[in-house]
């Protein structure tokens, strides 16, 4: 198992506003994965995609890493539900969408890290977009 501090492996914060807080207080965007324990490609990724210590870097250099269980919080899955798990979303501190795509291998999810950071620098917290409405469940940063 590796420590909290191996700037090799993504550690991931849970969904909840602690997350949100800390990409307003860095003033970057949050990567959030939607995965879900009986999925193949979400399993994949992991052990490909997040193992990757080029990526792990990336993700904790200019992101917040938010791990959700679609299974245990479907009003998160169907907020940022991207059409197939895993979900990779790219989300403001305010919780709306930069971004999203699916599973992704080791080089292209580091084009996009480079892309959606670029564009989060350009842009600030203007780069996201409004996600699709969900009644009564604001993102913890909207709270």
């Amino acid at each position: 198992m590796a420590s909290a501090d191996d700037p090799t492996t993504v550690r991931w914060h849970d969904w909840g506003a602690a997350a949100f807080d800390e990409a307003r207080d860095r003033d970057c965007p949050v990567l959030l994965s939607l995965t879900a324990t009986w999925c193949g490609p979400c399993q994949e990724m992991d052990r490909t995609t997040y193992a990757d210590p080029r990526v792990a870097a990336a993700v904790h250099d200019g992101f917040v890493p938010v791990r959700v269980d679609v299974d245990r919080r479907p009003r998160v899955r169907e907020r940022y539900h991207a059409g197939g798990f895993p979900t990779t979303a790219f989300l403001a501190p305010d919780g709306t969408v930069v971004t999203s795509a699916g599973a992704l291998d080791a080089t292209t999810m580091r084009d996009v890290l480079d892309s959606v950071a670029d564009a989060y620098a350009e842009r600030g917290r203007d780069a996201g977009q409004v996600p699709r409405a969900l009644a009564d469940e604001a993102p913890p940063a909207a709270r």
